[in-house]
């Protein structure tokens, strides 16, 4: 899988007619609800077929990667600034639902206190110090919509990816000029 650009992409090591996006890499975030992938940007798509490996033991081949920054995109009369991060994430979410959350707040108390010492003649002395303390205490409840983390709704993780891709691309590239390949 990997998505085209038709028109010109202007890159720091030149302009292409063939740029080429693939996925090399997702991350599962459950802890965070999350996946993370990372798109990489090729002059060609021969230069991605180069880099890929085909079987575990075959060794990387180092193909130049065009940096991901400073990009700018020319087809017709449309131009704009392309920016692909280095690292896409998208929520694991479900429906909306409403939830009844508890509002926590440290509370800080402090009182004084009488303590007896000796001074440096060995007589008794009061001395009143302050003494502080903090605890946690439930100040409120509040209904509030949240959307469930779901685990459930990986099935094909490297096509929702690219699904998720290819949206954030047509924000900038009109949806005619990408193709999937």
């Amino acid at each position: 899988m990997a998505i085209q650009i038709q028109g010109t992409v202007k890159t720091a090591y030149g302009n292409t007619e063939t740029a080429y996006i693939r996925i090399e890499f997702y991350k599962v975030k459950p802890w965070l609800g999350e996946v993370e992938y990372n798109p990489i940007l090729f002059l060609s798509s021969s230069d991605a077929i180069k880099s890929k490996k085909y079987y575990y033991q075959d060794d990387l081949v180092n193909v130049a990667l065009c940096p991901t920054n400073d990009l700018e995109y020319e087809s017709g009369s449309i131009t704009g600034s392309l920016i692909i991060n280095d690292l896409i994430s998208f929520p694991l979410t479900g429906s909306t639902e409403s939830v009844m959350r508890e509002n926590w707040a440290e509370v800080f108390t402090s009182s004084s206190q009488t303590f007896i010492d000796f001074d440096e003649n060995g007589e008794e002395v009061e001395e009143t110090r302050m003494l502080t303390s903090s605890y946690w205490t439930k100040v409120s409840e509040s209904l509030q919509d949240v959307n469930r983390i779901q685990m459930d709704n990986l099935t094909d993780v490297y096509a929702q990816c690219y699904s998720h891709l290819r949206g954030e691309l047509e924000h900038i590239v009109p949806s005619a000029s990408l193709l999937d390949v």
